[in-house]
C-alpha cells in the first residue's frame, strides 16, 4: 500500500479545496471539459512537499526504512524512533498493546496554500489559523484572536479553506454494499443493509474491530468511547470534523478511462524520493510536468484516450 501516495492526494487537495480536486476527476476546467485541468498547480506543490520529507538527501526517513519490512519499522516506531508514520487505522490490530504511546495527528496543511488566501500570507499566520482550527473555534472568536496576534483581518473565506484543509482525510476505500441482481432474497438484504444503520449494529462493529465507525453519521456515546484504547479514542475524537477527500476510484474517469493520481510515476511516490542512489532519485518538478504532457502532447491525444474510453 503507497500510503505516501495518499499523502499526495491530500496536500493536492488542501491546495485546490476539495472541490477543485474533484474537477480533477470530472476532468472539468473552467466550466468545461479540458485536459488543462492535469496541470492543476496543487499536484506540483504537494510533490515538492514529499520529496522535501522523502528524499534521502534531506535526512529524515529513517535509514533502514527501504530495506526492513513494515512491521519491523512499526516497532521501532513505538519505541520512539521516529516522529511520524503514515499508516492505516488497522495498526491497533498488527501492534496490539504496544501502542498507549501512540496518537493519530491532523495532516500539516501544505504552506503553497496561501497563495489561495487573501487574509493569510505567511507560514506564521498560517500556523495561527491553524491553531485556531485545532481548537475549535468559531470564525468570529478566530478573526478577534488573528487581529489581537497583530495579523490584520482574516476573512471567513480563507477561515474555512484552512478548516476544511486541516480536516481533510483521504478514504483508501469506500464503503458500500453490493446485492447481486440474481439474489433470491433481496428484500432481506435490504433489512440487513437498514440494520447496518442502526446503534446496535453501529456499536457491535465497534467492538470487533477496535472501534471502527460505519460510514454512517454517528456520534459515539462518551460511555463507549472511554472503553477504547488512547489511539482509537484519539482517532475518533478527531473523525467528528473531518472532511472526506473522495477516492478516486468513484470517479468515471478512473474505472473507466484509465485516469490515475500520477501516470508517469507509477503511484510509486516513495520510491522516487527515497532511493539511496542519488541517480535513483525522481525531480518532483519534471514528475509533474512529464505528467501532464504525457496527456497534453500530440494536440491531447493521452486525454483524448481517457475521455474516449469513458465515454465523454
Amino acid at each position: 500500500i503507497n500510503y505516501w501516495l495518499q499523502m499526495f492526494v491530500i496536500w493536492w487537495a488542501q491546495y485546490e479545496g476539495i472541490d477543485e480536486y474533484k474537477n480533477f476527476w470530472y476532468g472539468i476546467k473552467d466550466d468545461q471539459y479540458s485536459g488543462e485541468v492535469t496541470k492543476q498547480l496543487g499536484r506540483k506543490y504537494a510533490l515538492i512537499v514529499c520529496d522535501s520529507l522523502l528524499n534521502a538527501k534531506n535526512g529524515f526517513i529513517h535509514p533502514e526504512n527501504t530495506t526492513r519490512e513494515f512491521m519491523y519499522m512499526q516497532r521501532y516506531f513505538e519505541k520512539g524512533r521516529g516522529a511520524f508514520q503514515c499508516n492505516g487505522d488497522w495498526f491497533t490490530a498488527e501492534m496490539g498493546s504496544k501502542t498507549e504511546s501512540i496518537r493519530y495527528m491532523r495532516t500539516p496543511v501544505i504552506s503553497y496554500i496561501t497563495e489561495q488566501c487573501t487574509s493569510i500570507k505567511t507560514d506564521d499566520q498560517l500556523s495561527f489559523v491553524v491553531d485556531c482550527v485545532d481548537l475549535n473555534d468559531t470564525y468570529e472568536n478566530a478573526v478577534e484572536k488573528y487581529a489581537q496576534a497583530g495579523h490584520g483581518t482574516l476573512t471567513d473565506a480563507d477561515y474555512d479553506r484552512i478548516f476544511e484543509a486541516r480536516n481533510a482525510v483521504f478514504s483508501r476505500q469506500g464503503s458500500h454494499f453490493s446485492i447481486p441482481s440474481y439474489a433470491k432474497g433481496k428484500g432481506i438484504a435490504k433489512d440487513f443493509v437498514r440494520f447496518c444503520a442502526t446503534d446496535i449494529a453501529i456499536e457491535a462493529m465497534m467492538d470487533a474491530t477496535y472501534g471502527f465507525i460505519t460510514p454512517y453519521k454517528y456520534t459515539v456515546k462518551s460511555e463507549k468511547l472511554a472503553t477504547y484504547a488512547p489511539l482509537w479514542k484519539d482517532r475518533i475524537e478527531k473523525l467528528s470534523t473531518t472532511t472526506y477527500i473522495p477516492n478516486w476510484t468513484m470517479f468515471r474517469l478512473n474505472y473507466y478511462g484509465g485516469l490515475i493520481p500520477l501516470k508517469m510515476s507509477l503511484n510509486s511516490i516513495d520510491e522516487s524520493f527515497m532511493a539511496s542512489n542519488p541517480a535513483d532519485r525522481k525531480d518532483p518538478i519534471k514528475m509533474y510536468e512529464n505528467d501532464w504532457h504525457y496527456y497534453l502532447d500530440n494536440n491531447g491525444a493521452g486525454w483524448d484516450i481517457i475521455m474516449s474510453r469513458a465515454g465523454l
